[in-house]
């Protein structure tokens, strides 16, 4: 038995939300610490047996431990002013609505294709990758109220295309 792709992109995302639901230090991105998940599952992957139970489950385990492991690393190198990782920790565990998530995936995609392709990138900056518009501003080269007119406009304009 293996994994699709849309498991894969699903464990990615499962992954993701557990890192952004640390507090994690600085000099340590979500996006980071959900690769270092991916990896440790390829790696893991041999080591499965069915009698173990479902390929899915098995295959979180592995997501939600590697991403533990690499926060706890990131508190390490980098401190973290906590007694303890469960202070720091996720305040919730990620939905499991799988197939919503997924679906909910294909929406926003299918939405944001639909605006041109500048404002689409500064869409996808402020809500898919959770950037402040300062930063996106950066590295955009324009001003933080540029970000937010063309956020604005492409609110307007996806409300207009859900209706």
């Amino acid at each position: 038995m293996e994994l699709d792709n849309q498991h894969w992109e699903q464990l990615r995302v499962y992954a993701h939300k557990l890192a952004v639901g640390y507090n994690l230090p600085p000099h340590t991105s979500a996006e980071d610490v959900a690769q270092d998940a991916m990896v440790s599952l390829l790696k893991a992957l041999p080591e499965y047996r069915e009698s173990r139970g479902p390929l899915i489950a098995f295959s979180r385990a592995v997501v939600r431990n590697a991403v533990t492991d690499a926060v706890r690393r990131a508190y390490r190198k980098f401190g973290n002013g906590f007694d303890s990782l469960e202070e720091c920790g996720p305040k919730e565990e990620p939905s499991d609505d799988w197939e919503k998530d997924a679906d909910n995936k294909v929406i926003v995609d299918q939405l944001l294709s639909a605006l041109p392709p500048n404002r689409r990138v500064v869409m996808e900056m402020a809500y898919l990758k959770e950037m402040s518009r300062v930063e996106i501003a950066e590295i955009l080269g324009v001003t933080p109220q540029a970000i937010g007119l063309i956020i604005k406009k492409s609110l307007k304009e996806l409300r207009e295309l859900v209706k």
